[in-house]
């Protein structure tokens, strides 16, 4: 039996949140740089800075309901991976 993605990245989740994980992920994922994201989410009327980016995928700032909503949009994610 494979261990489950989590325990791959346990000294990594420790250190940040899986939310914040998640969103690295799903952003990487679709290709976009920080600054990219931070242009596709302009876009959508949320505006925020490359650094709060960083910050939320770290997990130094929390991803709030309505950033979640918009980030699911720009990622084809369910909101429900950032909150």
């Amino acid at each position: 039996m494979s261990k489950h993605w989590r325990q791959s990245f346990k000294d990594t989740i420790e250190k940040r949140t899986e939310q914040g994980m998640a969103l690295r992920g799903f952003r990487l994922r679709e290709g976009f740089s920080q600054t990219s994201f931070k242009e596709a989410l302009q876009k959508h009327g949320l505006y925020i800075t490359v650094s709060e980016v960083s910050r939320l995928e770290t997990g130094k700032k929390k991803i709030s309901s309505e950033q979640a909503a918009i980030f699911a949009v720009v990622l084809n994610a369910d909101y429900k991976h950032f909150i």
